[in-house]
């Protein structure tokens, strides 16, 4: 290979996404001298210090790690490819603890500056300080000896800033990239402590056992309600080594499972610029581990729900009903619905219908406690039905009976989940039947509601004609399954009555006042009465009268 083609090719932007991979690299590797200090037996507790300063502009990162020899120097910085996790790792069955593969993450320092130094004392030998230069790469130039200021075991690592504009792109991002690093103590270049990320956002943490290749996680449902106003319907988990972020990851259906994982990076095959994994190993194991949390994580946003739902102004009906109807249901997720199914019975998330085209929010309790005798259930789409269920629907509201229909979720939230039902009355219907009165569905019964009503009938044979008060929503005249209705609720329908009484014999005068009143169901009553003589329709003197006295 062309030497210095590949060297450019690590220290450019076509290699790593951003400047940013030399903060993270950086950290990274006073992660593993420590790591290693560790693992040899020392009792010290971590201790990473990282300072950015001005004049000149530049990143101090100090550790109380391994440090290194002046041999381990040579070998580590003058030969791209020599991982500290492969040549400094106390044994080969420590090496499954150091996060270092490669041995180009020195090559990002150039992506911030020209130059870098290292200042390093190994516990066996004197200390030894280093400057490295860009011009290393073009030329057979070799570092630069400085005088070394490190008195204590462990190494100090000086990224010089070509510009303002680098070094404050990594305070900036400091926070995203830096996450739970034990011992570690940042500060910009005011002396202002910087914080480190931790998670996304806080989470009530869920207690899971991982599998042994997650050496820690923090999972769980957010806390704070502007995070669930954002719920897309997917699990959204920061991976994580060793506290410093590589990836996020998201899986379908899992909302409500947030937070981080630290995982073993040897397991799965890192990229060479350590930005995620090659191909799809790590999600294939994350996905089943994250699928066994999900029912918990629920059963633990269980617990949030009384606050998160207590600001109205910021919960609309249909998202809050949208929530609901996105609890799995059945197996392991039993115990999450039925919890979250006694927060939600106190929530208005039911439409009741009223007189006078008025409606009312209620909740399950409520419903119950009214303890009527029924509950009419008006379909979702009760608006666009049949007339004669838009008069059943009117004639029970106008007569006070409990009428109520679902809630449909919003359809913009929670876009990647998977519903178990489709409106809030299905979820009562399903869940809370056994502490209800009789539930009845009025398009199965609207024809016999509506056949209360009836004032007279009119003909019989062949076909039955009666005379029935369903109210403006319907036509004057109406087709009711095999039967013929006029509907006294109008002024067509009363129309037809008059002009029946006063030419009351032949099929021909029924279709005369369906053609004058009713226009638009002259087809239909045509068919109904195909192939009938004239003579079939006919109203007697007695009928007349009934008709007269009971609807003119």
């Amino acid at each position: 290979m062309e030497r210095k083609s590949v060297l450019h090719l690590f220290t450019g932007d076509t290699f790593y996404s951003s400047r940013d991979a030399a903060l993270r690299e950086a950290v990274l590797n006073a992660i593993d001298a420590v790591e290693r200090l560790g693992l040899i037996g020392a009792a010290e507790p971590p201790s990473i210090a990282l300072e950015f300063l001005s004049n000149p502009l530049r990143l101090v990162i100090s550790d109380n790690g391994t440090g290194m020899t002046r041999a381990e120097l040579s070998n580590l910085f003058a030969k791209v490819g020599a991982s500290a996790s492969r040549v400094l790792a106390p044994g080969p069955t420590s090496k499954i603890h150091m996060i270092g593969e490669f041995g180009i993450g020195v090559m990002s320092y150039f992506l911030v500056g020209d130059a870098f130094e290292v200042d390093t004392k190994s516990g066996t030998e004197s200390a030894v300080a280093l400057r490295f230069h860009r011009s290393m790469i073009d030329e057979d130039t070799p570092a630069e000896v400085v005088a070394s200021q490190r008195t204590e075991r462990g190494t100090t690592l000086t990224l010089f800033f070509n510009d303002q504009s680098a070094l404050d792109q990594l305070v900036a991002k400091f926070p995203f990239w830096i996450r739970n690093v034990a011992g570690l103590v940042a500060k910009s270049t005011s002396g202002e402590q910087l914080i480190q990320g931790g998670l996304s956002r806080a989470v009530l943490a869920t207690d899971v056992q991982p599998p042994e290749w997650i050496f820690s996680c923090t999972l769980g449902p957010p806390v704070e309600a502007k995070a669930w106003q954002v719920f897309d319907g997917k699990a959204h988990v920061d991976v994580l080594y060793s506290g410093v972020f590589v990836e996020s990851i998201d899986v379908q259906q899992l909302w409500g499972v947030e937070g981080s994982i630290y995982v073993d990076p040897k397991k799965f095959r890192p990229k060479l610029n350590r930005e995620g994994f090659v191909g799809n190993g790590l999600r294939a194991e994350l996905d089943p581990f994250l699928r066994s949390v999900h029912p918990r994580a629920l059963e633990r946003a269980a617990e949030l729900l009384p606050g998160i739902l207590a600001d109205a102004s910021v919960w609309s009906t249909p998202r809050a009903a949208t929530i609901w109807l996105a609890i799995p249901r059945g197996g392991e997720y039993s115990a999450a619905a039925a919890k979250w199914d006694r927060v939600f019975r106190s929530q208005r998330l039911i439409r009741q219908l009223r007189a006078n085209n008025a409606e009312l929010l209620v909740s399950v309790d409520e419903l119950i406690d009214a303890k009527a005798a029924r509950i009419y259930l008006a379909p979702l789409n009760w608006g666009g039905a049949t007339p004669s269920l838009r008069a059943a629907i009117r004639l029970l509201r106008d007569q006070g009976e409990l009428v109520i229909v679902g809630v449909e979720r919003d359809g913009g939230y929670l876009q990647s989940a998977t519903f178990a039902y489709a409106s809030t009355e299905t979820v009562l219907v399903s869940q809370f039947v056994a502490e209800l009165p009789q539930l009845i569905p009025i398009q199965n019964e609207a024809d016999a509601i509506l056949r209360r009503e009836a004032l007279v009938d009119v003909a019989f044979a062949p076909v039955r004609v009666r005379i029935v008060a369903v109210g403006p929503e319907a036509s004057a005249m109406l087709i009711a399954g095999p039967e013929v209705w006029i509907n006294a609720g109008v002024d067509g329908g009363k129309a037809i009555a008059r002009h029946l009484c006063e030419h009351p014999y032949g099929l021909s005068s029924l279709l005369a006042a369906c053609l004058a009143h009713a226009p638009d169901q002259i087809q239909n009553i045509a068919n109904l009465f195909r192939g009938q003589p004239d003579s079939c329709f006919s109203i007697g003197a007695v009928r007349r009268q009934l008709i007269q006295s009971r609807v003119l």
